[in-house]
């Protein structure tokens, strides 16, 4: 091998390398931390699809940041008698680097999370919050926090929402409300 070649071949592993580390994901810590989303899936007459264990088998959630398969469960919740069902998962924080700072304590950024279910794609962004105290070191002195979600230009703020979101599938349209 000549020298040519070798410097080639160095170069050819620098502009990789280099290339790898602006894309990696470091996502965005904070002693405090919420980005669980609970969300219910019904029909547009409002029967409970998570019932049906076929239609969750169908389901799968990726973290667009992390590139992962997000791993959800399947939980329930009884209110007066009637029961309903919901995926509960960890939605990818925001990358570190995209935040967007107003000043040294508030700071926004987003991630996106795609749901399959069956031959459906649907992508959803969550807006999170990061607030700091700015008491270095105080446990509980910062944190990050879902504010709202959006799908296909439906957002739902979360402060206003109470738990679970719910995905309304209809073979025509489908709807977060």
């Amino acid at each position: 091998m000549n020298i040519q070649n070798f410097i080639k071949i160095c170069f050819v592993v620098i502009l990789l390398i280099s290339c790898s580390k602006e894309d990696e994901y470091i996502p965005m810590e904070a002693s405090a931390q919420q980005r669980i989303v609970e969300l219910s899936c019904v029909d547009k007459d409002g029967n409970d699809l998570l019932a049906d264990e076929n239609f969750v088998n169908q389901i799968n959630i990726y973290g667009c940041l992390s590139k992962n398969i997000i791993n959800f469960r399947v939980e329930e919740i009884k209110n007066d008698g009637i029961s309903l069902k919901y995926l509960r998962f960890a939605a990818d924080f925001p990358n570190t680097k995209d935040m967007q700072f107003e000043d040294e304590h508030l700071a926004y950024g987003k991630s996106q999370f795609i749901m399959f279910i069956n031959k459906q794609k649907l992508k959803f962004s969550c807006l999170f919050k990061y607030e700091s105290s700015g008491i270095p070191f105080l446990i509980g002195g910062n944190g990050i926090a879902i504010q709202s979600i959006e799908y296909k230009n439906q957002i739902i703020n979360l402060n206003e929402h109470q738990s679970p979101l719910c995905l309304e599938i209809d073979k025509d349209a489908i709807k977060l409300r």
